[in-house]
């Protein structure tokens, strides 16, 4: 599951403030939901169903560009791990498409209020065909877990990382991932390092972490997992000019109706912050 990653550098209480805000759209918005539309180039449009909590991540990936250098790597089969809405997953396809004219994005996301938006995000974009969507949490062993999410709880499946390797085999014909992306909120240090050989069959890996969850120690065992397996491992810094951040995304939003609201959290956060950074992991079989 994706959450508003670049706000865990700046203190809580502005953290909060912002958090307000985003809740009071929530509320304003017809069942939870708004359709926002996404200009990718002069040519190619998304549409993506989101809630409050989704805009952060919106922003992230489409408009900030959090995960770029993943895809100079041109990945063709893709696991996308804590799906969230489908962000990161309608992105994957759209380079997929660019850059081979199909491919596969597995997406994984275990709670209901997100899964329900990646469904509508994937048939709205008409890209069933190259989106295998999957309901369930990912863990080292198959179980049961419960999890929280925008204030409500839930109990769901967990699948394996082996179990996913094998999917991928019977819909593509082939055993391993070009790229895996994994923000699942902590469950990593679980999923990379134990019952770990799955990694075998991964070419590369773009993850968020969460020290904040499991201390440096877990980090430390994460980063000594991934080098065991053959990986090379760089942390990836980016700081971000919040007032250029909102001049892209004036370009990058189109203008609606629920463009207006949408406006209100990207003008706050760029009122409150100057500048802020974002983090993630990307770790691959051969040097950067």
């Amino acid at each position: 599951m994706n959450s508003a990653k670049s706000l865990k550098t700046i203190g809580l209480a502005t953290r909060d403030k912002v958090y307000s805000i985003l809740k009071t759209m929530h509320m304003l918005m017809p069942y939870g939901y708004s359709l926002a539309k996404i200009k990718l180039d002069d040519h190619i449009y998304l549409k993506l169903y989101t809630h409050y909590e989704g805009v952060q991540v919106v922003d992230e990936i489409f408009c900030l560009e959090q995960y770029r250098k993943a895809f100079e790597l041109k990945p063709r089969i893709v696991v996308d791990v804590g799906a969230h809405i489908g962000t990161f997953t309608l992105l994957a396809i759209q380079k997929i498409l660019n850059d081979y004219g199909d491919g596969l994005v597995i997406a994984i996301e275990p709670s209901s209020v997100n899964y329900l938006a990646l469904l509508n995000n994937i048939k709205v974009n008409n890209v069933e065909k190259l989106v295998y969507p999957i309901k369930a949490a990912i863990a080292s062993r198959p179980r049961f877990a419960e999890i929280e999410w925008i204030g409500r709880k839930e109990r769901v499946r967990a699948i394996t990382m082996h179990e996913v390797i094998n999917i991928i085999q019977k819909l593509y014909g082939q055993s391993y991932a070009d790229l895996v992306k994994m923000d699942i909120e902590g469950a990593e240090l679980d999923v990379l390092t134990n019952n770990n050989d799955w990694l075998t069959y991964a070419k590369a890996l773009v993850l968020e972490l969460h020290p904040n969850v499991y201390g440096l120690d877990g980090l430390k065992r994460i980063t000594e997992s991934l080098w065991k397996a053959g990986f090379h491992v760089k942390i990836v810094r980016k700081d971000i000019d919040t007032r250029i951040a909102l001049r892209k995304w004036i370009e990058t939003i189109s203008s609606s109706p629920i463009w207006l609201t949408l406006m209100l959290w990207k003008v706050s956060v760029s009122l409150m912050l100057k500048r802020h950074t974002m983090n993630y992991c990307i770790a691959i079989k051969s040097k950067i």
